[in-house]
């Protein structure tokens, strides 16, 4: 690695700082509005054809079920119901 140039420091700095806040590219970008954002429908396993919630993003199915973004997006990737009684999608 080569030792840092002259001003290197100071030319990151200044560029972090103009690219915070509202001139950031994600500023605002939450929620469904977040370009990595996935929508998830949960279907109750005793009408499997009625859907029974819909969430904008992992987080928000994961804050309403009180779990982890991770424990939702396993049982979106494997099928299984969760807590023996809903099924995401």
């Amino acid at each position: 690695m080569h030792p840092p140039l002259r001003g290197e420091a100071e030319t990151k700095q200044k560029i972090s700082k103009a690219m915070s806040g509202e001139n950031s590219p994600m500023h605002g970008k939450t929620g469904e509005n977040h370009p990595k954002s996935k929508k998830v429908f949960v279907y109750s396993n005793s009408t499997s054809t009625i859907l029974e919630h819909e969430f904008v993003s992992y987080s928000e199915a994961a804050k309403h079920f009180k779990c982890s973004i991770i424990t939702v997006s396993r049982y979106l990737d494997s099928g299984r119901l969760f807590k023996k009684q809903w099924v995401f999608v």
